[in-house]
């Protein structure tokens, strides 16, 4: 005979979970990790939750895993009673008897998207689902759904009962952006088994972009009388101002004292920059971005006269190396300036592209920002130039290394 060891407390059933109409999986775990179980056996009975008197098979399954499914089943309308049976070389190990109630145990099948798409309300997608199995009518009240919608790493969700409602709106959700939208289902009688989730890809409608790109300007000395040579920089309208993809740019210059003009024309959305032959005068340039829902508001730089000097530099900028690839940049300013902000400026020495140069616009608070990305044993131009609204004074520079050869 078969002998039955008295060490039930080293097996127990964990969990059981139902999936109507299909079958019922039981999960279990050992206490003793070198018992040497060879196999388990698991029995599953159900019962009246009224009376709880007589106990009908429900079936068995045998493993050599941790987990086990019965099925079919025809309802978890019932009381259900399961216990493990574990063969080992010495005997077997039974566990205690496991006893739950198969409404509280249900796990439903994952909800189907049938359709996806956007709704008559701004910034809302209508969502049309189904559940894929037949709820009774006396049970759709218990059903929940749960949508999870997420982009760039921001995720929002929202629950509901399924079937308050035919369709669902999703709101405030931004536009031109990429949304991945989940869905899952529970019966809330059985409150820690949600279905797995059903997942759709969508993109919502474009708008026009809500911010203008950031502008920066690098101005080098004349070449021959009457011609500068300006190179416009920008950095792209961030999420979610951009609402949607970036097609174009448009950037331009026009003098402050005469009618005279130059333009870029349209720009190639990979590009970052823009070169121009402009005269010595002062003159304003603007910049804009273009999706294929309209254009974004200018953003609007000053370009002083030649040898314009009007506006002070910081009054000191030191550089401190932190390890091989950062550098901390610290300026001051005199008592009596009124800045409006801050622009630090970079390039590896020699300045060769645009693409080589960086920048960065800082608040009017700032006194200090880390550059990084450099490389030891490479020169550094570093410069400082105060903003006082659209236009910058002369910048104040140093020459750094993170690490010097």
């Amino acid at each position: 005979m078969n002998r039955v060891l008295d060490t039930a407390s080293a097996l127990s059933i964990t969990h059981c979970v139902i999936i109507q109409y299909t079958n019922i999986t039981c999960y279990w775990k050992t206490a003793d990790q070198h018992l040497n179980i060879s196999s388990y056996r698991l029995q599953i009975n159900k019962t009246s939750c009224e009376s709880k008197h007589s106990f009908i098979s429900v079936g068995d399954c045998n493993t050599v895993g941790s987990n086990c499914s019965v099925q079919p089943i025809d309802s978890a309308l019932h009381c259900f009673c399961a216990d493990v049976l574990a063969s080992t070389h010495s005997g077997s190990i039974r566990s205690p008897l496991y006893n739950f109630n198969g409404i509280s145990a249900v796990k439903l099948p994952p909800p189907q998207i049938k359709d996806l798409k956007p709704s008559e309300s701004p910034g809302c997608l209508q969502v049309i689902w189904r559940m894929t199995e037949s709820i009774p009518t006396n049970e759709k009240c218990n059903i929940l759904l749960q949508a999870e919608y997420t982009t760039h790493n921001q995720t929002q969700s929202q629950t509901i009962e399924a079937f308050s409602k035919k369709t669902w709106e999703i709101c405030k959700l931004h536009p031109g952006s990429k949304y991945t939208v989940r869905f899952r289902a529970q019966d809330k009688r059985a409150h820690t088994h949600w279905s797995s989730w059903t997942s759709v890809d969508t993109t919502t409608p474009e708008k026009a972009p809500s911010a203008a790109p950031r502008l920066w300007r690098l101005i080098e000395p004349a070449e021959e009388a009457g011609k500068r040579r300006l190179t416009l920089l920008w950095k792209p309208v961030s999420w979610p101002e951009v609402s949607g993809v970036v097609l174009s740019y448009s950037a331009s210059c026009h003098s402050d004292l005469d009618s005279s003009q130059w333009t870029c024309g349209s720009i190639n959305a990979s590009r970052r920059f823009c070169i121009l032959t402009i005269s010595d005068d002062p003159c304003h340039c603007s910049l804009t971005a273009t999706n294929s829902a309209g254009t974004s508001p200018p953003a609007h730089i000053s370009i002083p006269a030649h040898m314009d000097t009007k506006f002070p530099p910081p009054q000191t900028i030191s550089a401190t190396p932190l390890d091989d690839t950062r550098l901390k940049v610290e300026w001051t300013v005199a008592l009596n300036q009124s800045e409006s902000g801050f622009v630090v400026q970079w390039t590896a020495v020699p300045y060769t592209e645009p693409d080589s140069l960086h920048w960065e616009h800082m608040n009017k608070t700032a006194r200090g920002f880390i550059l990084t990305g450099l490389r030891p044993e490479v020169p550094y131009n570093l410069s400082v130039m105060s903003l006082y609204g659209r236009k910058a004074g002369s910048g104040l520079s140093i020459v750094a290394f993170t690490r010097e050869g």
